[in-house]
């Protein structure tokens, strides 16, 4: 869904004060909309988290030898997941060493660093109009600058 950056203005984190303590409503800078941009930032970021998570392979995890059978320290990972995060707004988004189905990152906008440094994608991944600002897009290790509508 869009998303609505934090707002770092100090005036307008004032001005909604003042509306809440008029009875306006909550104290909320940001959208009209009245979601908090800062609470949304979070959420935003929790899911990514989750996400990766499940989709991070440790193929060098150590395996126990004295049970009959592995041990799969992986038990979590969500194999041949197809990712479609088409005009998804990212941030600070951490794609290293994931094994992924396939994604489709069509229009995303990545804000902040973006990571798919050993990234996996046995479908493919297409980043058709997606858009890297404000930080570095690693894909082998080296930083590529960020190019606006790039």
């Amino acid at each position: 869904m869009p998303s609505t950056p934090p707002c770092e203005d100090r005036s307008e984190k004032i001005r909604a004060a003042q509306r809440a303590a008029r009875g306006g409503g909550p104290a909320r800078s940001g959208t009209s909309s009245g979601r908090d941009p800062q609470e949304e930032r979070q959420v935003r970021l929790t899911a990514q988290r989750i996400l990766t998570a499940h989709l991070r392979y440790d193929s060098l995890a150590p395996r126990r030898r004295r049970w009959p059978r592995r041990l799969d320290l992986n038990r979590h990972h969500w194999p041949n997941t197809r990712l479609d995060l088409a005009g998804a707004v990212l941030i600070d988004f951490d794609l290293s060493d994931c094994r992924v189905g396939g994604a489709d990152f069509g229009e995303a906008t990545f804000t902040g660093e973006a990571r798919f440094i050993g990234a996996t994608f046995s479908g493919g991944a297409w980043f058709g109009g997606a858009t890297f600002t404000g930080g570095n897009v690693l894909f082998d290790g080296r930083p590529s600058p960020a190019r606006p509508g790039s």
